[in-house]
């Protein structure tokens, strides 16, 4: 995901939770109208299309996988052979965060997957709510929260080619370095647009580039 873009969400399901997931599309809505994310799943491949490449290339390239829990995805050789192994796979390796989304009561908590906190609040299955909608909502909102958080990571950090637009300048001129050598985690943000004096191993450098980004990651001395 590039700074800034639209967080792009894979529904994994079964066949049999369609109505479900359905359901829960609808409450992602506002999310989808915001830009803040977009949403996929298999029946939005198109007639003439391959099934699994497709589907294999979007769960490959998403970054929130939301694994929609149900009797019938873990019985499915596919949802829990594929779809789930390939998920957690990219989920240990930080490429993408994995939610598990409890439709009906199913037991998943002896899966690798037990260890990750899941949707709705409390781990309730959906069905199991007197209300539906407030249990799809409780998700809807756990969502918005990660969307939120990954945005605001991907603002602070620095892509390698931002990296490469942003230098320090020592003050003879002569030692030219990329940003990223000079990032102090503990900096203070929130700091007025303009140039940026920071310490740079035993001398000073003057940070110059894109100010936005400057802004949220050096205080101004």
């Amino acid at each position: 995901m590039a700074m800034m873009d639209t967080v792009d969400v894979f529904l994994a399901y079964a066949r049999a939770d369609e109505l479900l997931r359905n359901a829960l599309e609808k409450h992602l809505s506002m999310l989808m109208r915001q830009g803040l994310i977009t949403s996929w799943h298999n029946q939005q491949i198109l007639p003439g299309q391959e099934w699994e490449p497709e589907t294999i290339l979007h769960l490959s390239t998403a970054d929130i996988i939301l694994l929609l829990l149900s009797p019938d995805f873990l019985a499915s050789d596919y949802s829990y052979g594929v779809e789930l192994k390939h998920a957690m796979e990219r989920h240990q390796r930080g490429e993408a965060t994995v939610i598990p989304v409890i439709l009906r009561p199913v037991d998943w908590k002896h899966h690798s997957l037990g260890k990750l906190r899941a949707l709705p609040s409390d781990e309730r299955p959906v069905t199991s709510w007197p209300n539906q909608d407030e249990g799809f909502l409780s998700v809807a909102e756990g969502i918005r929260e990660v969307v939120k958080k990954m945005r605001e990571t991907a603002v602070l950090s620095l892509t390698n080619k931002e990296a490469k637009d942003l230098q320090t300048i020592g003050q003879d001129g002569s030692s030219i370095r990329p940003i990223q050598q000079a990032l102090k985690p503990n900096d203070q943000q929130g700091a007025s647009p303009g140039k940026y004096h920071i310490q740079i191993d035993e001398g000073k450098g003057t940070v110059i580039g894109d100010r936005a980004q400057v802004t949220q990651t050096f205080s101004e001395k």
